[in-house]
């Protein structure tokens, strides 16, 4: 008996051809036109999540390859305080490290403050060179390599 009352709610009731009033007929429509939101939120929530772990991950791997860099920067500079002559690659490895250092202080503020990773485009598009080296994307190393090919020699 308690199966088949389960039946019988599941099954849509019929419309009457003759509603008694008007309340009645908004309730029916609106149970009866609501569209799925399941999936559409479902979708929203999935390119969201996997947007906001890419991000994660990509700046994980900039921590990592900064981490490394320091390393290597504490070397070079244990042998600057040794009195040996760096190379000019070693001299290039330093000071790229030390200029990262140094902006890792305005763009940790970006990503330790929740939420604040939003405007990190705007910081970004007003001060280019606010990223440390080691956060870039491939495109964007593209980019600036590119750039850098087109200036007249002397510039550079």
């Amino acid at each position: 008996v308690k199966e088949e009352a389960k039946t019988d709610e599941q099954k849509p009731q019929p419309l009457s051809t003759t509603p008694t009033n008007s309340a009645e007929v908004e309730e029916v429509t609106v149970a009866k036109s609501a569209p799925p939101t399941t999936t559409v939120q479902s979708s929203v929530l999935v390119r969201f999540w996997n947007t906001t772990k890419e991000h994660a991950t990509h700046y994980w791997d900039g921590m990592k390859l900064l981490a490394v860099e320091v390393r290597g920067s504490a070397r070079l500079s244990k042998k600057i305080f040794r009195g040996e002559a760096l190379t000019r690659r070693e001299r290039h490895q330093l000071k790229r490290t030390v200029g990262d250092l140094f902006r890792l202080v305005p763009f940790a503020v970006f990503v330790i403050i929740p939420f604040m990773e939003i405007l990190l485009p705007v910081a970004i598009y007003f001060f280019p060179g606010m990223m440390p080296s080691t956060f870039e994307t491939i495109d964007k190393k593209k980019e600036s390599c590119e750039t850098l090919s087109r200036r007249p020699s002397f510039i550079i």
